[in-house]
């Protein structure tokens, strides 16, 4: 852990490090307990987990967070996508990750329990985000909210306002165009 702290501090760049439990998850990382105690944060990956409607969705864990809350979940998807074929013609495929906040609070909802409006609209753009690079052209994040929510243009419209609010997102003129970043706060 030492070395990558120090990748840290003399690039400035962040350095995960990736571990697996052990036979015994409450245990922590196998190995050392020194690895866990050294990280400012950990976050632990798990595999799917059975939602009451019986879809199966996977979770991210806040073991620990150095100067903050831990005990949080975040739950998310894979879903495979194709980037080309292989010279034999086979398929090359990859995955990319799938936030789902909408799933996240029908997990923590009883069964048949409509999570808000607003979560739809944070759960799409997060999606959206999760296919661009900020600032972006506002264009081109809204042809992905769009393709997405896949609705009405006005229910799409709405979709794609109320997720820039809810994400504190905030539309910027350039000499390129205009773009999307995030608001700033000043904090």
């Amino acid at each position: 852990m030492n070395a990558c702290a120090e990748i840290s501090r003399q690039t400035g760049a962040l350095v995960l490090a990736i571990d697996h439990f052990g036979k015994d998850e409450s245990k922590g990382t196998r190995g050392t307990s020194a690895k866990e105690a050294s990280a400012d944060a950990v976050l632990a990956l798990t595999d799917k987990e059975e939602q009451p409607d019986g879809s199966a969705i996977a979770s991210m864990k806040v073991r620990k967070l150095r100067n903050g809350p831990t005990g949080s979940v975040t739950y998310y998807r894979l879903p495979e996508v194709g980037i080309g074929v292989d010279d034999d013609g086979d398929a090359i495929t990859t995955c990319t990750v799938e936030w789902d906040l909408v799933g996240q609070l029908k997990a923590k909802a009883a069964p048949k329990a409509r999570p808000p409006k607003v979560a739809k609209h944070i759960s799409i753009m997060m999606q959206a985000l999760g296919r661009v690079t900020l600032p972006t052209p506002t264009e081109e994040l809204r042809k992905i909210v769009y393709e997405i929510h896949g609705g009405t243009d006005g229910a799409c419209r709405k979709a794609f306002n109320e997720g820039l609010k809810d994400c504190d997102l905030e539309r910027k003129e350039t000499p390129e165009g205009e773009v999307i970043e995030h608001l700033d706060r000043g904090f």
